[in-house]
Parts: structure tokens; sequence; C-alpha cells
């Protein structure tokens, strides 16, 4: 989603929403940090679930 005029902050950002960004993703969260998770298919987790895998 594009937004004109805004700021976002984030602790964290992460590129690629495969098993190892989500897995990262996931832990930092735990800790209370924001994170951002860029990737560039539609959906996250598209390849987990093409390979027989779950995703989110």
């Amino acid at each position: 989603m594009t937004t004109k005029n805004s700021q976002h902050n984030h602790d964290v950002i992460i590129i690629g929403a495969g098993a190892s960004g989500l897995f990262c993703a996931i832990n930092i969260a735990k800790h209370g940090k924001s994170v951002l998770v860029i990737d560039h298919a539609n959906k996250a987790g598209k390849k987990i679930l093409m390979s027989g895998g779950w995703a989110l």
C-alpha cells in the first residue's frame, strides 16, 4: 500500500517473506520490536506453499 505524505518508523525491515524472513519477523516481534516485511510476491510465504509447507 502506498501512502502520500506519511512517515512510518520500524525497528527492523526484513526483505523476503519466505521461511527465514517470517521466522525472523516473528522472533523480533516477540521481543517488542516493530517489524516490516517486504516481499515481491503478492502473498507472504507463497514459495513455502508451493513446496508443500505451511504459511501464515
